[in-house]
């Protein structure tokens, strides 16, 4: 099995990229939205192998590896829910939902409450051996996710796509804000990138 590809990015394409590997072109399924044609990648792969179909899944941390197999596990969580778990949601949610008990924070495309509740169930005594923690740097304060699960909602309900929102979540500054003032600093932002 393939576990590790390192290449070229000959092309990239919404859900994949194609990984020139010494001659040898691969597609590699997940997140590339950052990656630029040309550069050289490195790439943890996990190759998903059922009946007659054979992909691979790329990932540029080791953790989202480790729980992306983990996930596969899961009853109901296939590759297209584990995927947009790690990409939309994050390593560092998936397990602060877990070890909090928060099956909302787990919400994203092809996951819906029961599958986020058997998430956490069936993860809830495996996190430890997984050997990935959310670590103090990157520590999630839950009222901010609360927070800013509200503020998406409220884009979402103002016609914004989920990718222009999860970037503009990401230069928000959530310091002594409510969901309100992050709403219009959100809106703001939107604005100044459309000038």
């Amino acid at each position: 099995m393939i576990a590790k590809l390192k290449g070229r990015v000959e092309e990239v394409f919404p859900t994949f990229i194609i990984l020139d590997v010494n001659g040898v072109g691969y597609k590699v399924e997940g997140d590339f939205l950052n990656v630029l044609e040309g550069n050289d990648i490195e790439a943890y792969i996990f190759t998903y192998v059922r009946e007659q179909d054979l992909r691979l899944f790329g990932f540029s941390r080791k953790s989202e590896f480790i729980l992306f197999e983990k996930l596969l596990q899961i009853s109901g969580v296939g590759p297209k829910a584990a995927l947009a778990l790690i990409s939309n949601v994050g390593t560092d949610q998936i397990l602060t939902a877990i070890n909090s008990n928060e099956p909302k924070l787990l919400k994203t495309t092809g996951v819906g409450n029961k599958t986020a509740q058997r998430i956490i169930i069936e993860m809830k005594n495996k996190i430890d051996k997984l050997g990935i923690k959310v670590t103090k740097d990157t520590q999630i304060n839950l009222d901010n996710i609360n927070m800013l699960t509200e503020v998406e909602e409220a884009l979402i309900d103002l016609g914004y796509n989920k990718n222009q929102i999860k970037n503009v979540l990401e230069k928000l500054n959530l310091e002594n804000k409510t969901s309100v003032d992050l709403v219009k600093e959100a809106l703001q932002l939107f604005n100044r990138s459309n000038e």
